[in-house]
């Protein structure tokens, strides 16, 4: 029985600067449904994984994944296990989730118990394809996924990553972690096509437990690893995200005197430190779980209220590239939620938000972050686009400007450059292109100063850039 409710979120606004916030569009709530993760979707909804009570005979909880159409209305909703229907020993969960190129689905979790892993595939409508299971002793809960190439899908467990096909073989396994008491709690896809890896370690650095990095390429190489932190405080990494120069940002918290204050430290490519920031506003306490990278170099980051209100918010905060606050937004709900699973950009540069609390999964959607850079042409967010286009950069320019654009599956993309009266005047891509990010570069050597466009088409989605050549 689907139960959604949608209410009016009021914003208490603090700005630092004098930026304006985004503001809600609209505000979701899925009952009866634990939450893992939540994913975008090829058909512009969402996908949400977690866990159930399936009812009698079970007792315990099994894997679920719930679909919603773009406006956080459930669609569907399905549940997998892989012990017997009379178990009281199930205890499965389903902490990531990956949509493949197919319109399926893959899960990543605990198994029976509670302990050990366990993954699912699905097909478009969630119907079970296999699901496998691991005792503890060979792998521990999957915890985080990234999307590779060919539809397989990298996991995490507490210290390794795991690369599965498309039939759940592994590919490879690389144990990232350098202790026993290490934690891995995030991973993410590089642009070379390789992974970064985040958490907390104990074997390097001061041995308290510091911020932690692993940088893995595509074959499963451990390609470096990193520790940021302090002599004094525990720290943990909760999320990661690659930045516009390729560098990496990530966010957690510093116990500090019995007291988490939010942390955020900034790398680069090679994952040397460029800045470290900790913050604490008495109110939010600055746990931040989840963070994307933006086009104009800096960030965006989530976390979940915890104090001095009657209800539950989530708070999102925007920071420069230099780490200072643009502003920051509570979007307060009518349940305490428990913590923030998910933060994602959107295609119109808005956000959504989800998170745990009251039995249910809360999904907030913003309106367009006005901080992005306004030459980016953004489509009304009734018809977001396919396609995700970056700010150009640099631009204003003089002979050379990247422009980056990311797809969520393989497709036909044509990317063009017009002159002010859209004169056709270059043609840097018509093909067939692989999902994900990738950069052009045009070199306008042989151009005059003056306004272009540089326009992205991918099936029936197009999307348009300025671009100011100064000489």
């Amino acid at each position: 029985m689907k139960q959604i409710q949608y209410i009016l979120v009021a914003c208490i606004l603090c700005v630092s600067v004098g930026h304006a916030q985004p503001d809600t569009l609209w505000t979701s709530v899925i009952r009866n449904a634990g939450l893992g993760s939540v994913i975008r979707t090829s058909d512009l909804g969402y996908a949400i994984s977690g866990c159930c009570y399936p009812g009698a005979p079970r007792r315990d909880t099994d894997q679920q994944v719930v679909k919603t159409d773009s406006l956080g209305r459930e669609e569907w909703r399905n549940h997998y296990s892989v012990t017997p229907p009379d178990s009281f020993q199930a205890n499965e969960d389903a902490y990531t989730l990956q949509q493949l190129s197919n319109g399926g689905f893959f899960l990543g979790g605990s198994g029976p118990g509670g302990a050990g892993a366990m993954i699912v595939r699905t097909d478009s409508v969630g119907n079970q394809i296999w699901a496998t299971s691991w005792e503890w002793n060979e792998f521990t809960n999957f915890h985080a996924s990234a999307l590779a190439d060919d539809d397989h899908v990298v996991v995490i467990d507490d210290w390794s990553a795991i690369e599965f096909d498309v039939d759940g073989g592994i590919v490879w396994q690389q144990r990232c972690a350098l202790t026993q008491r290490d934690l891995l709690t995030r991973i993410a896809r590089t642009r070379d096509g390789g992974y970064i890896a985040t958490g907390v370690t104990y074997g390097l650095g001061n041995g308290s437990g510091e911020f932690f990095a692993a940088k893995i390429d595509q074959n499963g190489e451990v390609e470096w690893r990193n520790a940021y932190g302090t002599d004094e405080y525990y720290e943990i990494a909760y999320g990661v995200a690659q930045t516009q120069d390729g560098g990496y940002c990530f966010v957690g918290h510093s116990e500090q005197n019995r007291t988490p204050h939010g942390m955020v430290v900034r790398t680069d490519s090679e994952g040397a430190e460029i800045w470290r920031h900790s913050y604490n506003d008495g109110d939010q306490l600055g746990q931040f779980k989840r963070v994307v990278g933006l086009s104009d170099g800096g960030i965006a980051l989530a976390s979940a209220s915890v104090q001095q209100f009657q209800y539950g918010s989530f708070v999102l905060d925007r920071l420069d590239k230099d780490g200072e606050f643009l502003w920051e937004v509570r979007y307060i709900v009518g349940e305490a939620p428990a913590a923030v699973k998910s933060l994602l950009l959107m295609e119109d540069g808005g956000y959504t938000i989800a998170g745990p609390g009251g039995g249910g999964v809360w999904l907030v959607r913003t309106e367009r972050d006005p901080s992005l850079p306004a030459d980016v042409v953004l489509l009304d967010p009734a018809f977001p686009s396919l396609i995700a286009l970056e700010a150009p950069y640099p631009n204003p320019f003089n002979a050379q400007v990247t422009i980056g654009f990311e797809l969520p599956a393989p497709n036909q993309v044509t990317l063009k450059v017009f002159d002010e009266q859209y004169r056709e005047v270059a043609t840097l891509m018509d093909g067939e292109i692989a999902a994900g990010y990738h950069q052009i570069v045009w070199n306008a050597f042989n151009s005059p100063s003056g306004l272009y466009f540089a326009r992205i088409e991918s099936g029936e989605t197009s999307r348009t850039v300025k671009l100011l050549l100064s000489r």
